[in-house]
């Protein structure tokens, strides 16, 4: 360590710091968060305290703290480190929390639903929280009485549809009507010329005709966002990104 100059030894630990969460970031990426949740659910957002304390503050202190030969420099170092691991764990904590558990059809929409929006003991059979998270259609109410009760439950609490997990259902007996309820028809319908433009241009980018694809408007952390997926199969192309 003595033969490093302050500069050079704050600029390793940049180094390493950063390798260590793009590290974390892709195990992220790759488990709780697979495309396009890791957009979708603004995960960089979720740890902004963990990316500034750990790829920014920990060099900053060493660039501060670190001269040869300085007595307890070994000392101030684990500091730095314990500090590091400190900013790291809220982000592990948030992200593990607010990841997602079911891609819900609610309407016209898709919407995300994390472990902490529902009551997974009130599922029904065969319907399971994944990862990459599974899609689920929202049965809407049947009656004036079930409407009224989610209404008041919504007005009352802020609990939507998609949070009553007792109302998830197989998604495929539904998906002739997702599909015809989507953005898709209503791209066709209305003048949506810029809508229309960007997403026969995605269609193109991705190899697909553009009838091949259904297009959800897609509650998002941030706001809204538009989810691609395949007409037939329901997989999951991407995210137009959109501004509407």
């Amino acid at each position: 360590m003595s033969t490093l100059t302050r500069t050079r030894a704050a600029l390793l630990h940049a180094v390493v710091s950063l390798c260590l969460l793009a590290i974390y970031l892709l195990a992220l990426a790759l488990t709780w968060y697979p495309n396009p949740y890791f957009c979708l659910q603004s995960v960089l957002k979720i740890n902004s305290l963990t990316l500034v304390g750990v790829g920014l503050l920990g060099p900053l202190l060493t660039l501060y703290l670190y001269k040869p030969g300085k007595p307890g420099l070994v000392v101030d170092l684990i500091v730095i480190g314990v500090l590091q691991l400190v900013c790291l764990a809220p982000g592990v904590w948030f992200s593990y929390l607010e990841r997602p558990a079911f891609l819900v059809y609610v309407g016209t929409r898709m919407e995300v639903v994390n472990y902490q929006g529902i009551d997974l003991g009130k599922l029904p059979d065969g319907v399971a929280p994944a990862s990459p998270p599974p899609l689920v259609y929202a049965q809407p109410a049947s009656s004036r009485e079930e409407n009224l009760a989610l209404v008041m439950a919504y007005m009352e609490r802020g609990v939507g549809l998609a949070q009553f997990a007792e109302r998830y259902r197989d998604y495929h007996p539904h998906w002739d009507e997702m599909v015809s309820n989507s953005l898709t028809r209503r791209i066709d319908t209305r003048d949506q010329e810029p809508l229309r433009s960007r997403a026969q241009a995605f269609a193109d980018d991705h190899g697909y005709p553009a009838e091949a694809l259904a297009f959800f408007d897609i509650n998002t952390r941030d706001g809204f966002d538009v989810l691609v997926m395949e007409v037939q199969g329901a997989k999951i192309v991407g995210v137009l990104g959109l501004d509407r």
